[in-house]
Parts: structure tokens; C-alpha cells; sequence
């Protein structure tokens, strides 16, 4: 029953993103100059922080960081 919840609770959240434009949290994403990450964190509905796997964290501008997803 509380996985149900859990799985409720983050399906929502996912949709409640995707309204927004935003795309959901371990998203893997591709950017120019670093390469292929995953989507760690969504702040301020306007930026993403992304783990990349060679430069490390980073955070990034929904609108103008120009990342791809696959």
C-alpha cells in the first residue's frame, strides 16, 4: 500500500513537470559542451541540475541550455 502511494505520488509529480514544460526528474539528456547526463533536481521550475558524467554537476537553464533528450 505505501508503494502505491509512493508510485501515486511521483506519477503526479512527473505530470504536474510536464505541464509546466518541464522534463521529470532521471531524465537522460544530452548537452553540446557536457556531454550525456541525467536530470538530478528541477529548481525554481525554471532550471534544471544536471549530474553529468564527465564535467559532474551542473545547473542549467530550462529555456536556453539547449539540452536534448534520447
Amino acid at each position: 500500500m505505501i508503494l502505491k502511494a509512493k508510485q501515486t505520488a511521483v506519477s503526479q509529480n512527473t505530470q504536474n513537470q510536464r505541464a509546466q514544460g518541464l522534463l521529470p526528474v532521471g531524465t537522460r539528456v544530452f548537452h553540446s559542451t557536457f556531454g550525456v547526463g541525467k536530470i538530478k533536481e528541477i529548481k525554481d521550475s525554471s532550471s534544471y541540475v544536471v549530474e553529468f558524467s564527465k564535467v559532474g554537476e551542473k545547473v542549467l537553464d530550462k529555456l536556453t541550455s539547449g539540452l536534448k533528450t534520447f
